[in-house]
């Protein structure tokens, strides 16, 4: 087990291939990992920080706050060199995509539509106002899901990227402080008064309640796999989803030393990372027993966690990928 460094406070990790992407404070780090246990830094390019990034067809787009967007061709991944710095009307702090569609949101505004299918003419074809305190975005086919801290919840219709929709907001109990999507279920982490909330997505554009079920702290964040929400609320706990209409706490698992605020998961295992916590990784192949196997310290905050078959890469505060 090891660490690579980066120079700034790593805001985002992503993988193509062998190559492991962190977009960080100051840089765009390239790291190949092709070698597990002798990680090495193959390119890098200076953003001056990034937020949040996406990687599409050889091209990082990456968002840096008040600077706009930043597009940098990774085509070859020693030689990065940016193509574009490109300005925006708003802070960008959330980047996702889908197709040639980028979509950029913050917390005060709304989303942007930005059609990149021709890198060096990028346009903006559409603003659609939101809510403010956007927390967290989610797509699916041709809608999207924006959840925010006042706990509503925004549907919109994207499958015309030129005139996106607010066709629906939808008022829940607590914040929506997580979204995860799983083909017809939306699970929603929602803080202390609204713990783990199920919805029914059949219909995409017209969610419907299916049940909710309180946790002992404030849910902060869930995952879905295998029949199980998996949510944090400063401990683990582990939810039986296998008939929606009737979710249980089967097992939890408290996590020692630190604050968890991050959680993966992938076949039998939870990987969970936060403040001063390293990351821990635990066994769920009973889930009523859920079991820490291992915890490897870290030499800053961990931020994210990323799965790629049987190895780790983590986003951490001050400090690259661990494997």
């Amino acid at each position: 087990i090891g660490f690579f460094d980066t120079p700034g406070f790593a805001k985002k990790v992503d993988i193509v291939d062998e190559i492991v992407y962190v977009c960080d404070t100051s840089s765009l780090q390239i790291i190949d990992v092709s070698d597990l246990e002798r990680p090495r830094r193959i390119g890098e390019i200076n953003t001056g920080g990034a937020l949040d990034m996406v990687i599409e067809e050889g091209f990082a787009f990456l968002a840096c706050g008040g600077n706009g967007i930043r597009v940098i061709d990774i085509s070859d991944p020693p030689r990065p060199r940016e193509l574009v710095l490109w300005e925006l009307p708003q802070n960008a702090t959330t980047i996702g995509s889908v197709a040639d569609q980028i979509y950029i949101a913050d917390h005060s505004h709304g989303l942007l539509t930005v059609d990149a299918s021709d890198i060096q003419r990028m346009n903006i074809v559409a603003e659609l106002p939101l809510q403010q305190g956007i927390y967290d975005v989610a797509v699916q086919g041709n809608f999207g899901y924006i959840g925010s801290g006042d706990g509503n919840l925004s549907v919109l219709d994207i499958s015309d990227p030129a005139n996106p929709r607010d066709i629906m907001t939808i008022e829940i109990v607590g914040e929506v402080n997580e979204i995860d999507l799983n083909d017809d279920m939306l699970y929603i982490a929602s803080g202390e008064d609204g713990g783990l909330q199920i919805w029914n997505i059949v219909d995409p554009g017209n969610p419907i309640e299916t049940s909710a079920i309180e946790t002992p702290g404030s849910a902060g964040d869930v995952c879905f796999n295998e029949g199980y929400a998996y949510v944090l609320d400063g401990a683990l706990q582990v939810v039986d989803v296998r008939n929606p209409l009737d979710p249980e706490i089967v097992g939890s698992l408290d996590i020692d030393g630190g604050v968890p605020f991050n959680i993966y998961s992938n076949d039998n295992c939870v990987y969970i990372a936060g403040s001063h916590l390293g990351l821990h990784i635990i066994n769920v192949e009973n889930p009523e027993n859920p079991r820490l196997v291992r915890t490897l310290p870290t030499p800053d905050y961990v931020l994210g966690v990323y799965v790629d078959d049987a190895f780790l890469y983590l986003s951490e505060n001050g400090s690259g990928p661990s494997n």
